[in-house]
This record gives structure tokens, C-alpha cells and sequence, in this order.
């Protein structure tokens, strides 16, 4: 019985202690206390990056013309041919018609 009132009254004096992360009774953090610790991190560091954004280029490529239409980028003293899409900021950018192979599994070799 000594050990129940034991873990309970450690359970409490973490949640007390912690101020950012609230523990349940089984030890483990509940949800509020991981949204907490999310939000906190987040006005620490800033929103965690997004996927990386094409080259200003690949936008130029599209101004004044519709999603689906042809495109021609020039990049690396390269031409790439590809269509116009629109990113999530709603802009539209030029997309390779073909896109290059996926790195291979495990990263670089």
C-alpha cells in the first residue's frame, strides 16, 4: 500500500516540478502536456521547415501563365522543360516534366 501512495505522491511532485510537461500517472506525457512542449518549441525555434522551395527561376519561368502550361527554365546551364504548378504559398513555378531519380536508399554513397 506504501508503494501505491509512494508513486502517486512522485507522480504529483513531477507534474508540480516539470512546468512544461505534465506527466500521467503511468509516467508516460499525456497529450496536452506533448502539445505544450510542441507549441514551446515552436516559439523557441521558429515553425520546423518546411520542404525546400525551387529556384527563383523556376517561378519567373510561369509569370503570366496559367497551372498546366508549358514551361522552359535554364538552370545550371541546363534546359529543362516542364509545367507550371502551384506550390502551397499558391504560386505558380515551373516543374520538370521529368524529374531526376530519387537518391538512393540510406543517403549518399
Amino acid at each position: 500500500m506504501h508503494a501505491g501512495l509512494i508513486a502517486s505522491a512522485l507522480s504529483v511532485t513531477l507534474v508540480a516540478l516539470s512546468g512544461v510537461q505534465a506527466l500521467a500517472t503511468d509516467g508516460a506525457p499525456d497529450d496536452e502536456a506533448r502539445a505544450q512542449s510542441a507549441d514551446d518549441l515552436q516559439t523557441r525555434f521558429g515553425p520546423p521547415p518546411g520542404p525546400p522551395r525551387p529556384p527563383q527561376v523556376a517561378y519567373d519561368a510561369c509569370v503570366d501563365h496559367e497551372a498546366g502550361a508549358p514551361c522552359t527554365v535554364v538552370f545550371h546551364e541546363r534546359t529543362i522543360d516542364g509545367h507550371c504548378t502551384i506550390d502551397l504559398d499558391a504560386s505558380l513555378f515551373c516543374v520538370p516534366d521529368e524529374l531526376p531519380p530519387p537518391p538512393p536508399a540510406g543517403g549518399r554513397r
